[in-house]
């Protein structure tokens, strides 16, 4: 028999998990194109390369402060201990 109050902290959770998931991946491309944009700026790509480096940097920023949100959100709820 199903218990309800830890089905739907499940389901929650797995809510949120897809919520995480496209954040990351987020801010793992932004910061994967700031690296190739800081190799270009040391081999002198100059103010412009500069700018988009750091732009890039601010949005893998803003996804993972976004990640810690949603963390620290879940973090003060209750858990549900799943036994294997």
């Amino acid at each position: 028999m199903e218990n309800r109050p830890q089905q739907s902290q499940i389901n929650e959770a797995l809510t949120i998990i897809d919520r995480l998931i496209p954040l990351v991946n987020d801010a793992e491309r932004n910061l994967s194109s700031a690296r190739n944009w800081g190799f270009l700026d040391v081999l002198g790509g100059g103010f412009i390369v500069d700018l988009i480096k750091h732009s890039k940097l601010n949005n893998a920023t803003n996804s993972m402060e976004q990640v810690n949100y949603l963390m620290q959100d879940k973090s003060t709820r209750t858990y549900v201990f799943i036994p294997w």
